[in-house]
């Protein structure tokens, strides 16, 4: 499966960060044609419904901004995924380490 042809509105973000570096990592390797050998964006139903993001939120906002298929896993043997908004989310710069 993949999200091509969806939205983020199809999706509840887990986090409520996503980090700018992260997302241009992502975007340039999208660019150069690595979407498809990432391991699948993991998802889960939440209980109002959608698919809510486990791992790969970054992957997820990088490929459906620039509108490419990005592999997607479903994983039905878990706990409701927990669910916030997209409007909630937030980008940042990374932490200095």
């Amino acid at each position: 499966m993949s999200v091509a042809g969806t939205n983020f509105s199809d999706f509840a973000p887990g986090q409520a960060h996503l980090i700018n570096e992260h997302l241009e990592f992502y975007r340039e390797e999208f660019n150069e044609g690595e979407h498809a050998q990432l391991e699948p964006v993991q998802l889960a139903p939440t209980e109002q419904g959608q698919l809510g993001v486990i791992d790969g939120h970054h992957r997820l906002a990088a490929g459906l901004s620039l509108g490419l298929p990005i592999p997607i896993s479903i994983n039905l043997d878990t706990e409701p995924a927990e669910a916030t908004n997209w409007a909630n989310v937030r980008l940042r710069d990374a932490t200095p380490e």
